[in-house]
């Protein structure tokens, strides 16, 4: 006999049982990508990595969980602080400034200073920071 032709492989559908795109559905579990610096929710898109999709309300990088009905609930959206500068540690480089996309950085008597009310909480600005003086 052919070594495609015997009971599993090549096609046959016997391989791998359990496993493949409608895994998780099958075990009654839902799959989210949740974003770590502000805990929105988005449905997973079959086929797109959860790490190339971005948050729609902070543009971070977004990761995966899974719900398994009477184990985990959903990650509650957090509410962070807004980003602060330490104005002692700071040196004035203004790095943080051109990284902001609100441009809410301005430069205060050679410090970094964000301003509040135009600061939507992207946090783009703590790792643009060389010093991480910005928490």
């Amino acid at each position: 006999m052919p070594f495609g032709m015997r009971g599993g492989g090549f096609g046959r559908g016997l391989g791998h049982r359990g496993r493949g795109p409608g895994r998780m559905r099958r075990m009654g579990q839902t799959e989210h990508c949740v974003c770590p610096a502000c805990g929105a929710i988005a449905p997973h898109q079959l086929g797109v990595p959860c790490f190339q999709t971005t948050c729609p309300n902070c543009g971070s990088v977004m990761t995966r969980q899974f719900n398994v009905p009477g184990v985990y609930e959903p990650v509650e959206k957090k509410t962070l602080p807004k980003p602060v500068v330490d104005q002692n540690s700071c040196v004035g480089c203004a790095k943080c400034v051109p990284a902001c996309p609100e441009k809410a950085i301005e430069m205060r008597s050679r410090k970094a200073f964000i301003l509040a009310d135009k600061c939507i909480n992207c946090r783009i600005c703590i790792p643009a920071c060389p010093f991480s003086v910005i928490s």
